[in-house]
């Protein structure tokens, strides 16, 4: 029996390759980001139809790749009118997805609530004098900096190319963290896709949790069983762990019963 190849469904999908395989042949991380803020703007339903197919292929280097460009937009998309993303959300929704449902939840609150402060030594520091010396500093002054609680100061610091992945694991660790922070790192390709940082974003109580939860998908099943039981969790975050493990029960609690409509 052949397979009707004109039908619309098998358009669409067909579309959503070419698109997929388009934004691959993107190196940038700047271009990927304005082609991904592009197709949200003019076919929502097409943005989040590429989001769930790199869901879908995120074991493989190029899905994930993908995958974390398009929560990366979604974690930083004030750009965006109410009506495209109240429009995305809906099409979130319709794909029967929710760990990428709350990718589309704007002002997520995390669990996290006690304010991070500078290190005296810092606040004597004009800002601007702290982001010039985040490219520049000798370690020392780097191992300080990396406590900084202003986002543009991490900011240069992670393009300083001395800065070491360990450093960037105490920065995504750290508790309390303004949530400016963490956003920053993620935002960072280079960064922002490694395994560990992934995995201790995730851990955070002061991630958001619209970013938080859709991390949930990319790590291991030993690591998403620790945040099953583990302590000081998002729901959404725990939820997520659940799901990717076939329970779809906290999820269900969470939205009302339409977790996956």
């Amino acid at each position: 029996m052949k397979t009707d190849t004109h039908t619309p469904e098998v358009a669409e999908q067909t579309e959503v390759d070419r698109l997929f395989r388009r934004l691959r042949g993107l190196e940038q991380q700047q271009l990927r980001r304005g082609f991904l803020f592009d197709l949200v703007q003019k076919t929502p339903k097409q943005f989040v139809a590429l989001f769930v197919l790199a869901f879908e292929r995120r074991d493989q280097r190029p899905g994930r790749e993908v995958y974390l460009d398009c929560l990366r937009l979604l974690s930083d998309i004030e750009g965006l009118s109410y009506s495209i993303r109240e429009e995305a959300y809906i099409c979130a929704v319709q794909s029967g997805n929710p760990v990428l449902r709350t990718a589309f939840i704007e002002q997520s609150k995390s669990i996290g609530t006690k304010v991070a402060y500078n290190l005296p030594e810092l606040d004597e520091i004009t800002l601007g004098r702290r982001k010039s010396l985040a490219r520049t500093a000798d370690r020392d002054m780097r191992m300080k900096l990396i406590l900084d609680t202003e986002p543009s100061v991490i900011a240069m610091l992670l393009r300083n190319p001395r800065i070491l992945e360990s450093d960037v694991l105490r920065i995504v660790s750290r508790r309390p963290v303004p949530v400016g922070v963490l956003e920053v790192v993620f935002q960072n390709g280079a960064w922002g896709n490694r395994p560990s940082v992934i995995e201790a974003l995730a851990y955070n109580p002061y991630t958001s949790p619209s970013l938080a939860c859709p991390l949930v998908p990319l790590l291991p099943k030993a690591v998403r069983d620790g945040l099953k039981s583990g302590s000081f969790i998002h729901d959404w975050v725990r939820a997520a762990a659940e799901h990717m493990d076939g329970n779809s029960e906290p999820f269900e609690a969470i939205f009302g019963g339409n977790a996956t409509d």
